[in-house]
Order: C-alpha cells, then sequence, then structure tokens
C-alpha cells in the first residue's frame, strides 16, 4: 500500500444512491432491534450487563497506521430456549492515535445492536458460546484538525466464554463502508475487539 496515491471522490448521483442505501440499512438494523425487543414477552425478567472492551481498527485499502480504542458497553439480556437475545450499546475512544501521512489519526466509535448469544449470562451458563450482532453504528475519524462523521449498518460476529461471574468476548465487527475526504477514498472499515462483561 505504501506510495499508493489517492482517488479522488466522485460525488453527484452515485453519492445520492449510495447515501440512500446506507440510510436504509442503518433504518432496517433498527426494525431488527425493535423486533427482537416485542418478541420478549414482558414476563420475563432480563438482566443488565455492564463491560469494557479494548479495539483495533482493520482498514482494508487506505495505508494507515490503524488507532487503537477503549471504551464501555451496557447492555440488556434475556433468557430464550436456545441461549439469550438482548440490546447492547458501547463507545470507544482511542487511547493511541494512529498515522496517516504524517498527520494524527484519532477515532470514536459508538454503536447500539440487538444481540444473539447461544449460552445465557455468565451466572447461569458456564462455557463457550457463539455471539452475533446487527445494528448501526457512528463513526467519527479525525485527520490532522479536520474531523469527519458517519453512520452505518454494521454487523459482528464473535466468540465468548463465560465464567462464574464474568465473559470474554472475542469479536469481529465491520462498520461498513466509510468515505472520509482526508483518507482520498473509501474503504472497508473493520474493528477486532476484545471484551470483558460483567
Amino acid at each position: 500500500m505504501a506510495g499508493r496515491k489517492p482517488t479522488v471522490k466522485q460525488t453527484g448521483t452515485s453519492s445520492l444512491i449510495q447515501e440512500s442505501i446506507t440510510m436504509r440499512n442503518a433504518l432496517w438494523s433498527l426494525i431488527v432491534f425493535c423486533g427482537l425487543v416485542a418478541a420478549v414477552p414482558q414476563a420475563y425478567a432480563g438482566d443488565w450487563a455492564f463491560g469494557f472492551k479494548l479495539a483495533y481498527f482493520d482498514f482494508d485499502d487506505v495505508d494507515i497506521d490503524d488507532p487503537d480504542n477503549a471504551g464501555i458497553l451496557i447492555g440488556y439480556d434475556w433468557d430464550v430456549k436456545y441461549g439469550s437475545i438482548g440490546i447492547e450499546a458501547d463507545y470507544t475512544t482511542d487511547f493511541l492515535e494512529g498515522e496517516y501521512l504524517g498527520q494524527d489519526v484519532e477515532a470514536d466509535t459508538a454503536g447500539l445492536y440487538a444481540v444473539y448469544r447461544t449460552r445465557g449470562p455468565a451466572t447461569k451458563g458456564i462455557g463457550p458460546y457463539l455471539k452475533l450482532k446487527v445494528g448501526a453504528a457512528y463513526n467519527e475519524f479525525t485527520v490532522g484538525t479536520v474531523s469527519e462523521d458517519d453512520t452505518n449498518f454494521s454487523a459482528g460476529i464473535g466468540l465468548g466464554l463465560n465464567m462464574h461471574a464474568v465473559s470474554f468476548e472475542l469479536e469481529f465487527t465491520t462498520l461498513g463502508e466509510l468515505d472520509y475526504a482526508n483518507f482520498g477514498q473509501e474503504d472497508d472499515v473493520n474493528l477486532i475487539s476484545l471484551t470483558v462483561r460483567f
């Protein structure tokens, strides 16, 4: 990737179509989220969960020294027959800045997801499990002194391990195709994270 010349963004009808698709995907994710919540009978009491996460950005095309982030998570889970479903919100900010063409790169993310786990809360099901999530993610990148933000459809898959009072989750999340003028091109951005849930 070293020495690659950035491409010039083309504006016009195609850009408007892409923005429309992005908003439609975000809307569908929120519909799925609301549907899962509505599907849980009110008689079932859920469990709150809180956590901390470390996250590493993975840019597909842009030659960048990725920033490293840390953040918090809050969620609410309901037991179902084959695991648990829930809602989850997270926020991360960089603790180690990245670098692009000699400029510092900072990143903030926030997400809202509907989540399915093949095992219930840690206190009710000790052992490994699979995690799937779908929702919307907001991302803000700052290159030098210029900031740009975007909201996209987001989905993730992960592996978890329940202990007696804590869970560990290793997760891969796609944040969608992000278009930042400072990077000179569109790029698919992913997040690899390790989360500790209580």
